[in-house]
Formats: structure tokens, sequence, C-alpha cells
């Protein structure tokens, strides 16, 4: 389950950006679509995030409230019960969401009003149920370093069978692909390296000093592959 699913314009996104931070510092978890691929199942997995989603905050702003996709997604959350409308400009309310309390978030200069971030919080915790902030932080915290270890595990397994495969294939004579190990090896040191681009990419140059260097260059364009495919989730 997601704690709140936030649905807006992507004109919008410096705005929705900072409002994810707030929500995100008190400790609740936070999906938008940008955490999709895009493809033929796009649609379906946004509606599955929205039945995962405790509560939909909907930013309804001048251009949102002209996106087939928010009016969408605002019908499904208002179906659903679990819709919070939020309001970040002057922009005229669909007719079906006019009459609903909405929260202004804004003050001057569109920048994000402290009292009404406080509000908003206290109503997202009144939706969600009981455990702090805090405590959901720490519990994100605690899962995604239990998801990274094991994550270690599995590429750590997989760089091991794909050296057994190679050793194999030395011994029977067969000319050898090396891209599934040099592969499985850069995905290990990504994620060792926690990202970090530079530091994943030393890790391989130390790596493969010494090596054929089509091994070495082979490696550093399945780290800019592998970086780049991480980065877009």
């Amino acid at each position: 389950m997601t704690d709140i699913f936030l649905s807006y314009s992507h004109r919008d996104h410096a705005l929705v950006d900072r409002l994810e931070a707030a929500l995100g510092d008190t400790g609740f978890s936070v999906f938008r679509d940008t955490m999709l691929h895009l493809g033929p199942q796009w649609d379906r997995e946004i509606e599955e995030a929205l039945d995962r989603a405790k509560c939909v905050l909907v930013v309804w702003s001048k251009d949102s409230v002209a996106s087939d996709e928010v009016l969408n997604e605002a019908f499904h959350a208002q179906k659903a019960g679990k819709l919070i409308p939020l309001k970040i400009d002057d922009a005229k309310l669909p007719y079906q969401y006019a009459r609903a309390n909405y929260l202004e978030l804004t003050g001057k200069g569109r920048e994000l009003d402290v009292a009404a971030i406080a509000r908003l919080q206290d109503e997202v915790r009144r939706r969600i149920g009981p455990g702090t902030g805090s405590e959901r932080k720490a519990k994100a915290k605690a899962t995604a370093a239990k998801t990274d270890e094991h994550r270690l595990k599995q590429l750590k397994s997989e760089i091991a069978a794909a050296k057994r495969e190679l050793k194999d294939a030395q011994f029977a004579g067969a000319v050898l692909d090396v891209r599934p190990l040099i592969e499985s090896d850069v995905r290990y040191a990504l994620a060792h390296a926690s990202f970090d681009y530079a530091i994943a990419k030393r890790e391989i140059e130390a790596r493969y000093r010494g090596a054929r260097p089509e091994y070495l260059q082979m490696a550093l364009v399945a780290l800019d592959r592998e970086w780049d495919r991480n980065r877009t989730k």
C-alpha cells in the first residue's frame, strides 16, 4: 500500500516537487506517475496505483483542470472515497468538484503555505490511520535497507553463476560471450556504490585494470546504460 497518490499537471511539476518533499519528510510514502515507464501498460499501472493508495491528492490548477488524465484520476479517487482536493491558483474547478471543500496550498508567488501544509499533513494522517511520520519514515528506511541487501545478494549470485558458465565454456573450448558477466558485474558495482555513478565507475575501472581493453569499454557502456535505466525509474 502507498499512503498518497499525487495527481497533477506536469506543467506544475516544480511546485509538486516541493509538495512531495514536504510530505516525504513527514514520513508519508508518495506515488507519482514519473515512477512508471512509458508503454502500453501505463493506464493499467495508474489504475493499480490509485487502488493501492490510501488517499489521492488532486492538485487543481489552470493546467490540471484541462487535463483528461487528472480528471480521470480525480473521478476514480472520488468514487473510492479517497479524494483530497488541493488548489494552487485561481482556476475554475470542474463542476462536479466545485462544491467540495478544498485546501488552498499556496500564498504569494505560488509558494507553499506552511500552515496549509500542516493542515494537509494532519488530514492525511487522519485518512491513513495510526503511525507517526517518524515511525513511517524509520520503517521505510528499514525496508529500503533490506531491499538493497537482498538486491546485492541477488547480483552476487548472478555474477557467480555467470563466472561458472564462462569457466565451463572455457573448459569446453567454446567461444565466450562475456556480456552477461560484465552486465552483472556492472549492476553489482552500481548497487554497491548506492547508485553513485562516479564511485561505480571508479570501481569498474579498478576491477578491469589489466583486462582486455574491449572488456573495460563494454563495462563502461553497460554502466551508462544501467545508470540511465535506474535514473528514469
